[in-house]
């Protein structure tokens, strides 16, 4: 290899090594840490976010599940329609989560979103406990369910996408919209060894 070749690699080695530094400081993104229930709503209450509706994910074979059907994105959001079936709001696989601040508020209930084949509620909630670690279920009606998930270690993303998703979402006097927030830090419930 060209020695101008190995010191542009380099070059962007750093840069992009940089980016990652630049944008975790200006986000406020931690390494994860083992959580409990408690750690969790107190940090919600921090930020003023609301602790109602936020579930958890009921062990780690749960979280790795729940984690690849966001599509391992943190924050990210799904889309259930009334009727229980996953909704893709992106317009296409390539778009980020920004969709949603799009999405949330032009929803109604005669909105026209593609029906993501093979998910639906009922599979999903199988995954997810209350902050009591009792199982998740008895949805009330809604025209769409958004579940959100989010972590303590995302700082700084948790005020700018979970919370004003929820409240977009809560805005939203077009149609029903229940809001469920999924934390997704590792529980010390789960007795996982760091």
């Amino acid at each position: 290899m060209k020695y101008a070749t190995i010191v542009l690699i380099s070059i962007l080695f750093v840069i992009f090594q940089s980016c990652t530094t630049i944008a975790k400081k200006v986000y406020g993104i931690k390494n994860p840490k083992i959580e409990t229930v408690e750690s969790v709503e107190k940090y919600l209450s921090s930020i003023n976010v609301s602790a109602e509706n936020n579930i958890f994910c009921k062990d780690i074979l749960s979280y790795k599940t729940v984690l690849d059907l966001f599509g391992k994105s943190l924050p990210e959001a799904i889309l259930f329609n009334s009727d229980g079936k996953m909704l893709n709001y992106k317009k296409n696989n390539q778009d980020c989560n920004a969709g949603l601040f799009e999405t949330i508020p032009g929803l109604s209930k005669s909105s026209n979103l593609q029906i993501l084949e093979g998910n639906d509620i009922q599979k999903f909630t199988t995954y997810l406990v209350d902050r009591n670690s009792l199982k998740f279920s008895n949805l009330p009606k809604a025209d769409y369910f958004l579940f959100i998930n989010w972590a303590k270690y995302m700082g700084k993303l948790n005020k700018d996408h979970v919370k004003e998703w929820e409240e977009l979402a809560n805005k939203n006097l077009n149609t029903k919209i229940i809001v469920y927030k999924i934390n997704l830090d590792i529980m010390e419930s789960w007795n996982v060894k760091p």
